[in-house]
Order: structure tokens, then sequence, then C-alpha cells
């Protein structure tokens, strides 16, 4: 990835390529630990989102990195309320899984403002329903498990955090 990213220093990029370089740089930035780096890529990434034609599909995704990254970088309240409302158009359309990954990343937003009552059912529907659908390692249901076991956790109650975390 970092190789492909060197590659594309320097070309004239088009808005839909764009895109593309800032999610992977954000990732890239994302694991490993630079949150204010992944929040620019996000922001950019949305940025040349704007730019692409009407026909070209948006990708929710986008807001969601930019909401993990505000949240890690302690402005979970405007993580909250991006996230709030991405969920609001998923749930009048028929996206289930698109649906519950955002609902497992306002788990992790509530989380961090202490809101435990609030991001339990979130957090477990959201597992519930990417449970039925992937396998045990698929990341969506990796990042819910490890946020469930997070929220168990903070909210004092370590018995049911053991039944989400690794053995």
């Amino acid at each position: 990835m970092k190789q492909t990213l060197a590659q594309a220093q320097g070309h004239d990029l088009k808005p839909g390529e764009i895109t593309i370089i800032e999610d992977a740089q954000f990732t890239l930035a994302y694991a490993q630990g630079d949150y204010a780096q992944a929040k620019a890529h996000a922001e950019k990434a949305l940025a040349a989102q704007a730019d692409l034609p009407p026909d070209f599909p948006p990708t929710p995704y986008r807001l969601r990195s930019l909401a993990l990254a505000l949240n890690r970088l302690g402005e979970s309240k405007r993580a909250e309320a991006l996230l709030r409302e991405q969920i609001e158009r998923l749930k009048q359309s028929e996206q289930v899984f698109l649906l519950a990954d955002f609902e497992s990343a306002l788990g992790e937003v509530l989380t961090t403002q202490g809101r435990f009552a609030e991001a339990e059912p979130l957090l477990r529907r959201a597992y519930e329903t990417q449970q039925a659908r992937v396998l045990p390692q698929q990341y969506d249901l990796a990042e819910t498990t490890r946020r469930l076991a997070a929220l168990y956790r903070s909210s004092g109650r370590p018995d049911m955090a053991s039944r989400y975390e690794a053995p």
C-alpha cells in the first residue's frame, strides 16, 4: 500500500483516485495511532468525494472513518452527530449490515462518553446482525466484539466482558 501511495505522489489525480488514496492513507494513519493525520485524510477524502459526478457511488464509510478518528481525538460529540445523521439515513434503506457497522461505531463513541446504557443495545444489535452474516474473523464483527468487551470492562462488568474477549 505504501508503494502505491508513493507512486501516486506528484501525479494529476482525478477526484475518484484521490478518495481512494486518502482512504488508504487514513487506514495507515489510524492503524498507527496517528488520529490527527487519520482525521485529515478522512476530511480530504470527503472533500474529494464532493467533486465526483452524481452517478459515482458515495462511500458512507468515509463518514464513519472520520467519526472514529474524531472520537479518538476527544471530539466525541461531533463524532456522535455524524454517526447519528448517517444512521437515520440508513434506517430508510435496506442496508442492514452497513447500519450495523454505523451502530457499532456509535456504540464505541457512546462508551467513550460513559453512556453505557445507550451504547449496549446498539452494540448488541450490531453484533447479532454481523454474527448472522459473516465468519468469526471478519473485521467488522471483530471490531464490534472488541467494542462490546470494552463497554463491559468500562462499565464495571468484567464477567460480561470476558464473553467477548479472545481466549
